[in-house]
């Protein structure tokens, strides 16, 4: 996990094993992964139509699948979440924060990912935590993960040099 001024990168956070990251369940990769086998086994789901019409990159096609009720797409978010809230309810646990900010690829899908993630947060940390931190999403969106990249570079360079 990397730091910069109270902030928290959790992404390469391993929770299944030394062989399993977080972002092999909830990054935008993983979900086009997880969309390619959903709609192979669903072709006549909206999500599917959305992907034939338009494919490469299948996770952009969830928003709008999901305004369509498409239930695959529910199911494939509740998954994403569900990994997500998993790995959030032990940072909570572990450093209490007032605010989680859910930023990169899968920020895209903005408020029903965000909200599902706060509506199931409680179910993952103890009781003494509740209600717990506020979920949001990222100003940033996708880009706050090359940004977060850049800070923790500067950081280095400049913990590196002591003339700084």
């Amino acid at each position: 996990m990397g730091r910069r001024r109270g902030r928290w990168s959790l992404g390469h956070l391993r929770l299944h094993g030394p062989e399993r990251i977080l972002e092999d369940d909830c990054s935008g990769w993983s979900l086009d992964c997880a969309i390619r086998v959903a709609v192979e086994n669903a072709p006549e789901s909206k999500l599917a139509q959305f992907v034939a019409a338009d494919p490469g990159g299948e996770a952009r096609h969830l928003v709008k699948a999901l305004e369509a009720g498409d239930e695959i797409a529910t199911r494939l978010l509740r998954t994403l979440a569900g990994h997500l809230t998993n790995a959030l309810g032990v940072v909570v646990q572990l450093l209490h924060p007032e605010v989680i900010v859910i930023g990169g690829g899968v920020s895209l899908i903005g408020e029903p990912l965000r909200a599902m993630v706060a509506e199931r947060l409680p179910d993952f940390i103890m009781d003494v935590f509740h209600p717990g931190p506020q979920v949001r999403l990222a100003g940033l969106r996708e880009d706050s993960v090359p940004v977060g990249a850049l800070l923790m570079a500067a950081d280095r360079l400049n913990s590196s040099n002591p003339t700084n």
